[in-house]
């Protein structure tokens, strides 16, 4: 299961997105942006409201990735609780298929 989360419920009920890309194991994607680490995300989910309860923010993933490949994940929240004032990234999680 994949879930994001706000810390501290700071960022509930703000508009956020789940993101992923696939790629070769040991060539990631080279991102746009210093703190956003993918090229070409997909939406895994996404939301007007980020929820307070789990599960309404995440998902099961039943896809088959071959092996070799990896998989980048990565959250955005659209706040104005940010530093910025705009927008919040989580890091990169990469899982890896042997």
């Amino acid at each position: 299961m994949v879930a994001l989360r706000s810390p501290l419920d700071i960022h509930r009920g703000e508009p956020f997105m789940l993101l992923a890309q696939v790629f070769p194991t040991g060539n990631p994607p080279t991102a746009p942006t210093p703190f956003l680490h993918l090229d070409e995300p997909i939406v895994l989910l996404s939301g007007d409201r980020m929820p307070r309860v789990q599960p309404e923010a995440s998902l099961v993933l039943d896809e088959r990735i071959a092996a070799g490949m990896s998989m980048l994940f990565q959250g955005v929240v659209l706040s104005p609780a940010t530093a910025n004032g705009w927008v919040a990234v989580t890091h990169g999680h990469e899982v890896r298929v042997r």
